[in-house]
């Protein structure tokens, strides 16, 4: 009995597991189980295969067990963990304080605890230990590796038969043995503290009895099966190896896994062969003979490129040909160098370059990337004019800092070729999907050819470079074209001007030399036809009168028409000033008062429309002073955000809305209003009531009317 184990005696206790323990049983479906199976007085479980049968979540609840059984072997170094198996299977126990004794295997025990749901399968939390005595094991279950990789024979005593491939001591740890059997791998964790003399075993056909166990993930899934042996007195040798692993069967390397009608391929050769490459600790490359061999083998003693050795190991089919599984090494003496094998691309796709060869390859070299501690070079080759893409693997020191090639270059490699995929492309035959090449040093990688000059950086650089000064003669042309626009637009506005001018010019002085001198002529007859008539009569005069009055008007219009041709007013200044010059001299003498008012803030106007704004507001203001007898007069000129209005009002009598059809006879002053609007791009607005009052608006739009 353990130190601290409380007893389950107690009659409400007991009460409370036997109902519990039924509710298990009617929810796993036991219920109709035989009662023997529970212990009576307590109602705890009594039966391994119950315990087995929970459920994880079942098993967490902790419920009750009562076990007897024989400990079969034990998990830890001290046995704090143990293997306890019963007439209905195996369990795995663990003692939740200090055992004060080491029960050892074989001894029967009596445990008492509860369910727990483990990392695989439900196991047994031991609260109280009693040693029951010396009691039989069962008869070990004959299993193959599959049957231990399914797991239903967890924590059960079993026995295997295999090779012995390898021994290992770890520190502080149980020593390992490597055993083969089925075409795969199973670990023996031995029983026991200290290095247990066990290398003798190594290629040995032998017969293991154990506890099956496992290494599991979180997910509750074996990875991998282990067997926990009590001690070498559970491993019996039915064939013993050979002290001596060099006085093994020596073969040729391409001897190994050749049909022959008495091969054994399960223990140990001897193959000789010469050094190509090493991975201290790892593997050993040899050439032996016509082909090449990979060798694992844990030597970390460097070998000497091209010294000749023997190896014993275990052979191996790996995906491209066969190799030695846990090899040892002994040197023979100085061989023939190696030397490299020249291969194309297609021959090592094709399958006539051996896995592992040493091999020379040439390639332009297009990326170089460090990998932790090694080196990748991609390469891309012409074989048969395809391009191939391959890599080289090189191993890295701490204190390389950066590629020793630059990008480019044509290279000629010399290393290790390494066969990677397998593909099907004749018949039962399998070929090599793809390679890759181990550099041994970077004395393996001779320059052929410097890269050119015209690199992807600065092709890439010179393009950008290109592509910036192209943007940025674009846009200077761009912007010259458009101040040649603007340019050309202000030449074309001046000439147009000047022509205007020119022609008003040349226009006004014909008037003024003919029709203004023939009107000053005529008047002149006038009053020499007055002056030689004495004491006309009445009717006479009259109409010398009204000749004289229009001719006199005639001349007047004829003179301010000369003045609009000049265009002097707008030559001087604004269109508002030439308002409020002008205006004025239109109703003075006729008692009318006039308000010129300009609003916002003046922007300059096409000439043309600044000409035509002026005279429609002169023919507005003319004809409220002779038509409609108006009073008060108001002229506004407002500039704002997108459009210039002229608005003309005055308080005369007003008219019926006039018609855009045809003027009315001897009138044109609307008329011509009209016709200077639409020559401006817009529409003259009237608003005339015949009670009185009349409304004349003209507007142009901002972008329309700059000059």
């Amino acid at each position: 009995m353990l130190n601290g184990a409380r007893p389950l005696s107690a009659q409400a206790r007991r009460g409370a597991w036997c109902g519990l323990t039924l509710l298990v049983w009617t929810g796993l479906g036991l219920a109709q189980e035989p009662l023997e199976k529970t212990n009576s007085a307590t109602g705890a479980l009594s039966q391994i295969k119950l315990v087995k049968q929970l459920s994880p979540q079942e098993a967490a609840k902790g419920w009750p067990v009562r076990l007897r059984g024989v400990v079969v072997a034990a998990s830890g170094r001290r046995y704090e963990d143990l293997f306890l198996q019963d007439a209905t299977g195996g369990i795995y126990l663990t003692q939740t304080q200090q055992p004060t004794v080491s029960v050892q295997p074989g001894t029967e025990v009596v445990c008492e605890g509860i369910t727990a749901p483990g990392h695989y399968a439900p196991i047994v939390r031991s609260l109280r230990l009693t040693v029951v005595g010396r009691g039989p094991r069962p008869e070990p279950i004959v299993v193959t590796l599959n049957e231990l990789t399914e797991g239903r024979y967890d924590a059960t005593w079993v026995e295997v038969r295999g090779v012995v491939r390898s021994v290992k001591t770890p520190p502080g740890r149980r020593t390992e043995i490597q055993l083969a059997l089925d075409g795969g791998r199973l670990m023996l964790l031995i029983q026991g503290t200290g290095r247990i003399a066990a290398e003798h075993l190594v290629d040995a056909e032998v017969r293991v009895r154990g506890a099956a166990g496992g290494r599991f993930n979180l997910n509750r899934q074996l990875l991998f099966p282990v067997l926990n042996v009590p001690g070498l007195q559970e491993i019996t040798v039915e064939r013993s190896a050979s002290q001596d692993p060099f006085s093994s069967k020596e073969r040729a390397a391409t001897e190994l896994f050749r049909y022959a009608s008495d091969s054994d391929w399960r223990h140990r050769c001897v193959v000789r062969g010469v050094v190509v490459h090493q991975w201290p600790g790892k593997a050993i490359f040899l050439r032996a003979g016509e082909t090449s061999l990979f060798v694992e083998s844990e030597l970390a003693a460097p070998l000497q490129l091209g010294v000749e050795v023997e190896v014993a190991g275990f052979p191996a089919v790996g995906q491209h040909a066969a190799y030695l599984e846990n090899a040892v090494c002994r040197v023979r003496g100085d061989g023939p160098t190696p030397t490299p094998v020249p291969a194309g691309i297609g021959a090592i796709l094709e399958g006539k370059i051996h896995h592992c060869e040493l091999v020379a390859l040439e390639g332009w070299l297009i990326e170089t990337t460090r990998l932790r501690d090694n080196w990748i070079l991609t390469l891309k080759s012409k074989d048969q004019a395809e391009d191939h893409i391959w890599e080289a693997h090189l191993r890295a020191s701490p204190d390389d800092s950066g590629a020793m090639w630059p990008v480019g270059s044509r290279l000629r490699l010399t290393g290790v070729c390494w066969l990677d995929r397998v593909v099907q492309r004749s018949g039962t035959v399998l070929l090599p999907g793809s390679f890759h090449v181990l550099l041994r040093s970077p004395g393996d990688v001779a320059l052929l050819e410097q890269p050119s000059w015209w690199t992807r950086d600065r092709l890439l650089g010179f393009v950008a470079l290109l592509a910036f000064s192209i943007t940025l003669s674009a846009a200077w042309v761009g912007l010259l074209r458009r101040q040649v626009r603007v340019q050309s637009s202000v030449i074309a506005l001046k000439v147009e001007r000047e022509a205007i001018a020119e022609e008003r010019a040349r226009v006004s002085r014909e008037i003024h030399d003919t029709l203004a001198q023939g009107f000053m002529a005529l008047g002149f007859q006038l009053e020499a036809l007055t002056s030689a008539l004495e004491n006309p009569p009445s009717c006479v005069r009259l109409h010398l009168d009204r000749a004289r009055w229009m001719l006199r008007h005639c001349h007047e219009e004829v003179r301010r028409s000369l003045r609009d041709l000049r265009g002097q007013a707008l030559d001087r200044r604004a269109l508002g000033d030439a308002l409020r010059e002008l205006l004025p001299l239109a109703i003075e003498g006729s008692g009318v008062q006039l308000g010129c008012v300009v609003t916002g803030t003046p922007f300059p106007l096409h000439q043309t429309i600044e000409h035509n704004l002026l005279r429609v507001a002169q023919e507005a203001v003319t004809n409220a002073l002779r038509h409609a007898h108006a009073q008060h007069l108001t002229v506004e000129l407002r500039y704002d955000a997108r459009e210039v209005r002229l608005c003309v009002e005055d308080d005369g009598r007003g008219f019926a809305q006039p018609s855009d059809a045809a003027p009315e006879a001897g009138h044109f002053g609307l008329q011509s209003m009209r016709e200077r609007a639409k020559r401006i791009g817009t529409r003259l607005e009237i608003t005339a009531r015949p009670s009185g009052g009349t409304q004349i608006l003209l507007a142009v739009p901002r972008t329309q009317g700059s000059g």
